[in-house]
């Protein structure tokens, strides 16, 4: 078999190593991702003055988002490992986001 079905079967899993998880890991497909960040701007009013100054603060936090289809009936890609996506590892995934540390995401 040929095209498309074939290229979203040889797509790479996620995988999320918290740092502080004694090497426990979690592997995952996602459908959907974003990044976003801004910047932190301080705006300075003063009585009798019209407008503002503004300073730059720095950056915020980047906020990366991703959609992931914890459902029972979606098969594995031939480059991917993770076991049955529910309950097995959105139980995994769910303990290892309580302990809130950071780690690695790769994807």
């Amino acid at each position: 078999m040929s095209g498309r079905h074939d290229q979203l079967a040889k797509l790479r899993e996620w995988e999320w190593a918290p740092d502080n998880a004694g090497g426990q890991t979690t592997k995952f497909p996602c459908t959907k991702m974003a990044m976003e960040f801004q910047h932190s701007i301080a705006k300075h009013q003063y009585f009798q003055a019209d407008g503002a100054s503004l300073e730059h603060t720095g950056r915020d936090a980047i906020v990366f988002t991703a959609e992931i289809p914890f459902y029972s009936s979606i098969v594995r890609g031939e480059n991917e490992s993770w076991q049955p996506l529910y309950p097995t590892e959105f139980r995994t995934f769910l303990t290892l986001a309580r302990q809130g540390d950071t780690g690695n995401l790769t994807h």
